[in-house]
C-alpha cells in the first residue's frame, strides 16, 4: 500500500511563493491470526500452529480465529492423524470482533473455500484487506472468524495444522 501526503510548505522569505510537497511511502504488508482459547496461539504472516482438538461426546467443536491485516490473505488447515481420513467442515462465518471503525469497506467479504479438511493443506478461508488503521491492540480492526469443525467419531483426538498467508507484497 503507497500513502501519499501532500503539504502547503510556506517561503521563509517574503516574496517566496509557498510550495507543496510530496512525500510517498510504502506501509509492508502485515497480518496476525490469533487462535482462541484453549488453542491461544499467535500467527504471523507464514507461520502455523498445530491445534491439538479432543473428542469429548461433542458432535462438533468450534474454532475461533481473530484476524489482522492490512492485505489479502488466506488461512490454511491440514488434519495431522493417521487414523483420521478428514474432517468436515459445518459451517465458517465471520463479523468485526470489536467493532468496524477501522474495518476496510469489503473486509466483511470473506468467506469460507472448504467443506472438507484433509491431510494436504486446504485452504478454508480467504478474505481481502481487513484494517485500515490501528495496531495488534486496536480493538475494531479484526475479523472474527468461527469455524465449526465435525468431530471425527474414530478418534478421541486429533491435530488440525492452521497456516496463515498473506496473498498481496507491498
Amino acid at each position: 500500500m503507497s500513502v501519499l501526503l501532500s503539504t502547503a510548505i510556506a517561503g521563509a522569505f517574503i516574496g517566496f511563493s509557498p510550495a507543496t510537497a510530496t512525500i510517498t511511502a510504502n506501509i509492508p504488508c502485515a497480518g496476525r491470526l490469533q487462535l482462541s482459547e484453549p488453542n491461544a496461539s499467535v500467527l504471523t504472516a507464514g507461520r502455523s500452529a498445530r491445534i491439538r482438538l479432543r473428542n469429548q461426546g461433542r458432535e462438533s467443536l468450534p474454532l475461533l480465529m481473530v484476524v489482522r491485516s492490512n492485505c489479502p490473505y488466506h488461512i490454511d488447515a491440514a488434519l495431522q492423524n493417521p487414523g483420521v481420513e478428514s474432517i468436515g467442515i459445518a459451517e465458517v462465518s465471520s463479523g468485526p470482533y470489536g467493532g468496524t471503525a477501522h474495518l476496510r469497506r469489503g473486509a466483511l467479504t470473506a468467506g469460507g473455500t472448504a467443506s472438507v479438511i484433509h491431510s494436504a493443506p486446504t485452504t478454508i478461508w480467504r478474505g481481502p484487506e481487513i484494517s485500515r488503521g490501528g495496531n495488534d491492540s486496536t480493538p475494531d480492526n479484526a475479523l472474527l472468524i468461527r469455524c465449526v469443525l465435525n468431530m471425527p467419531a474414530n478418534a478421541d483426538d486429533f491435530e488440525v495444522v492452521i497456516s496463515f498467508w498473506l496473498d498481496g507484497s507491498r
